[in-house]
Parts: structure tokens; sequence; C-alpha cells
């Protein structure tokens, strides 16, 4: 019921789905990096009904797509009190950045895919959670509900800083960066 799907697009007209790979988590938000790895990041499922527990685990899951079929080859586990929503990964392919609802930011040391290990983390220093994440360069942005954008600079992935914030009406769920515009 939960996991990823692969589809096959080549042929727009006839999208086939390849593979789904169940997962323990709900899967909120997919990366796929220039090697061929596939990141996905993981919340619990909460029903409606009050009487129905919560489903899943939270954390990310890396799935090796060179593999035929692909497979999970590496997880991160979450604390069982956190959701996580999204996941960047960093250019060189070493680092991952997950938003942590018990945490803010978590960064990942993912050198070894099989076991992925918590190197900081980051704490927002607002009463958001991070909900979206954007990697550019070494600057991470964040929209994190309440406060909005968060940016925080990531060139020492084991101690991220704030570089800087926006504040501005409504609710920050999601974030793109292009060129001069966020």
């Amino acid at each position: 019921e939960y996991g990823v799907k692969i589809i096959n697009a080549s042929d727009i007209s006839h999208v086939i789905l390849e593979n789904s790979i169940d997962t323990p988590g709900v899967a909120s938000n997919v990366v796929v990096d220039s090697q061929g790895y596939l990141y996905v990041a993981e919340g619990i499922h909460m029903p409606d009904n009050d009487t129905i527990p919560p489903v899943g685990i939270a954390g990310m899951q890396i799935i090796d797509l060179n593999d035929n079929p692909p497979k999970i080859i590496g997880y991160f586990k979450a604390d069982a009190s956190s959701d996580v929503s999204s996941v960047a990964i960093s250019p060189d392919n070493f680092y991952a950045y997950i938003t942590d609802s018990s945490v803010g930011i978590r960064v990942l040391d993912i050198h070894n895919r099989q076991n992925p290990y918590p190197l900081a983390e980051y704490k927002l220093p607002t009463s958001g959670k991070g909900r979206n994440l954007f990697l550019e360069g070494s600057l991470l942005y964040v929209a994190d509900g309440v406060e909005h954008l968060q940016v925080i600079d990531v060139s020492d992935p084991s101690s991220p800083v704030l570089y800087g914030y926006y504040d501005s009406p409504g609710y920050g769920s999601d974030v793109v960066v292009s060129g001069d515009y966020i």
C-alpha cells in the first residue's frame, strides 16, 4: 500500500509501471542522485479516526535503481515522534538533508549508502517545522510553514548555520530556486 512506484515514461503516450517498492513509511518526497540512487523521505500516516493507530515509520530510504529489480539498500530511521517530509542530496552525493519534525533539519552522512548516519542537526530558529527543501550550491532553502523561508549555509555539513530568512504572510510549504528567484 505504501512505497514508491517506478514508471517508464520514455514513450509518454504509453507509460508503463516498471516496478513497485514497498517501504515502511509513507513516501512524501523523492530525489534521484547522479549515480542512480533514489532517496525517499518518509513520514507517518495519521488516520482521521482516533481509534486507528498511526501507520508507518519516519525516516529516509535509499534505493539502488541500478539493480534490476531496484532494491532498498539503506535506511535512516528518525525518532518515533518525528515526521520526515523532504530530502535533498549534496552535489557530491555524500550528504543528505532531511526535514525532521523533532529537530528541524538533519544532515546525514551517506558516504556509505548501506549505513547512513546522522552527522549534524539544525534546529530551526522559529516555531515552524521544515516542510520542503531545495539545495542550491552550499545554501539549503527550507520552507518551514509558519515562518516561511529559512536559508541555511551547509558549506560545512557538520555545522550548518543560519544564513538568512524571509518572513511573509501566509504559510510556506514548498520552495524552489531558479536563478535570482525563490
